[in-house]
């Protein structure tokens, strides 16, 4: 399943941006990492549901359940930071707002199995 998640941040990788990392860039890159989270979150809710005698690759409704918490909680954090960093709020605003928004980011990332 992890591999399933490689596969965005693969092709995004190929597309390194070049010079320093302004706010708006670290927005975008940060935006990147939530759309590959999201592709693994969709390819995990696809899998058939776990039963008895189920297969190897199977969800559960508990983790798509904290899948989609931790998803909608990524999301809002990172449209709030874009926000910030577009209304050119201080350093110290854009600097919480993506540092809260990233931990969120990689709490989704890592209740999806």
């Amino acid at each position: 399943m992890k591999i399933l998640a490689l596969l965005p941040v693969l092709a995004v990788a190929g597309c390194a941006m070049s010079g320093p990392m302004t706010p708006g860039r670290t927005v975008y890159a940060m935006e990147n990492g939530y759309a590959a989270a999201l592709t693994a979150a969709v390819a995990y809710r696809h899998l058939p549901l776990c039963g008895p005698g189920s297969q190897t690759l199977c969800h559960t409704h508990v983790t798509v359940v904290r899948i989609s918490e931790a998803g909608d909680k990524a999301y809002a954090l990172m449209i709030s930071a874009e926000n910030i960093t577009r209304a050119k709020g201080t350093p110290a605003q854009i600097a919480a707002a993506v540092a809260g928004a990233q931990a969120a980011i990689t709490e989704f990332r890592s209740v999806i199995p």
